[in-house]
Parts: C-alpha cells; structure tokens; sequence
C-alpha cells in the first residue's frame, strides 16, 4: 500500500512530463527557438508554453523575435518541395502553413503521395509480371 502511495505522489508530481519541454525563460535565441519551431512544422503557438511557464520572467522582446525566426522558418517550410517530401514520406500533412504559403505546399503535397502511390503500383506491377514469367517458365520446362 505504501508503494502505492508513492507512485500516485510521484504521478502526481511528474504529470504529463513526457511532453513538457525543458524550458528556459532567458538567455534564449528567441530568432532560433521560433525558426527551428517553424522548419519542423510545429505551430507558432509553441511560444505559448514560454509565455504559461515563464510569465514575469520571460524576456520583453522574446515574443517578437520568436515570431519573426518563426517567420523566416516557414516561409523555408511551406514550400511546393517541403509538401511533396512528406507527401512521398506518407507524413502526416501540417497545417501550420499560412493562407499565402499554403497552396504550394498542398500542391506538394497531394503530388508526393500520387507519386508514392504510382511507384508502389509499378512496383507491384513488375512483381506480378515477374511471378508470371516464372510460370510460364515453369510449363514450358516440364521436369
């Protein structure tokens, strides 16, 4: 029972930490921290867990040099090549793309996941052109 206890303690206390952040309120490169939030497709709203953790001591330019790394980092993210890669990679699609930036990489998109779709077809294809040609291989040299 006592173990009991102290798990519920320690469960208690851990929360949801697996997908808490590490989080530091200063000494931070806001640019970096919101550009590398922006190539990996995660949402602007990211900084929110600063601003909830930090609060008072949070940096009074964090905010507007985040969103502008974040600026610069999508505009590298939502690109027509970006989409089509994780079309083919059958990622799941991110909608983090502005409205402006967001047709390309649509775009991209669908055409990476046809092209998947048509390379496994061909594949498949030539695996059964190929089993075919063994049978007919196989009646034509009976043992």
């Amino acid at each position: 029972m006592r173990q009991l206890g102290i798990c519920i303690v320690f469960a208690t206390v851990a929360g949801c930490g697996g997908n808490v952040k590490n989080i530091q309120c200063s000494g931070v490169d806001w640019a970096a921290e919101g550009y590398k939030t922006a190539v990996a497709g995660e949402s602007v709203r990211e900084f929110d867990q600063y601003r909830n953790r930090c609060g008072d001591r949070l940096e009074a330019d964090a905010m507007n040099a985040y969103v502008a790394g974040y600026g610069k980092g999508v505009a590298e993210f939502c690109t027509y090549d970006q989409g089509y890669a994780h079309g083919y990679a059958r990622q799941s699609r991110r909608d983090t793309c502005p409205a402006e930036l967001r047709a390309e990489y649509e775009r991209g998109y669908k055409f990476g996941k046809f092209s998947l779709e048509r390379r496994i077809e061909s594949v498949k294809g030539m695996e059964e052109g190929h089993e075919m040609s063994e049978n007919v291989e196989q009646m034509s040299n009976p043992q």
